[in-house]
């Protein structure tokens, strides 16, 4: 009996002794679970991230899709466009019919607040007041001023224009040819516009006949 419970006894010693000799210090241990740990937080906080990341995307892809929504609604189309040239040369063509002052209104209901403007490409027409001079000079001297669009091409929110203007200064016919270019708002409004004019063409209309 008691030499069985000797054998027994060296058996589990022999067999403790193994695994204690191959266990992991207790300090590594903590070490290697520390880090697993870390680990662990690790990737739950860029997994957090990663939502975080996925709403702002979902977010910005909404806003995105408005603004296009907003920018497409704010797109002027071709007829709109028709509508204004056909408008702005009704204006000027009222002359015959209207004082000067009445005819520039008109032309002043087509044009945005803050236009401006380029002649020949080089000559900068700041704003509204400075081109209401040169009209008053042309309007004045041609009573009968008429124009004809000879050739439009729109392609929104740009157009581009052809053009001859008839009249008579004293007993003379006055007539001039010319191309203008324009920008469109989204209001209907003339913003920008680039006028081409041959100058030797312009200072023969504007030249006294006496």
């Amino acid at each position: 009996m008691v030499k069985t419970w000797f054998v027994v006894g060296v058996m589990v010693l022999l067999v403790s002794l193994p695994v204690v000799g191959c266990g992991i210090p207790k300090e590594d241990y903590e070490a290697v679970v520390t880090e697993r740990d870390a680990v662990v937080a690790e990737r739950d906080a860029a997994k957090s991230q990663i939502a975080s990341l996925q709403s702002d995307l979902a977010e910005a892809e909404s806003q995105i899709s408005s603004l296009q929504s907003d920018l497409d609604e704010a797109k002027i189309d071709r007829s709109r466009i028709e509508e204004v040239l056909n408008s702005l040369n009704e204006a000027e063509n009222r002359r015959p019919n209207v004082s000067v002052e009445e005819t520039i209104a008109g032309i002043d209901a087509v044009m945005a607040a803050d236009v401006e403007g380029w002649k020949n490409g080089v000559v900068h027409v700041p704003n509204r007041d400075a081109e209401r001079q040169t009209e008053r000079v042309l309007f004045t001297l041609i009573a009968d001023y008429h124009r004809d669009f000879e050739r439009v091409i729109i392609d929104p929110p740009f157009a581009v224009v052809t053009w001859r203007i008839r009249g008579t200064a004293g007993d003379r016919t006055k007539e001039m040819h010319g191309c203008s270019v324009f920008e469109i708002n989204a209001e209907g409004k003339i913003r920008r516009y680039w006028l081409y004019l041959d100058s030797a063409q312009v200072a023969s209309f504007y030249a006294s006949d006496s």
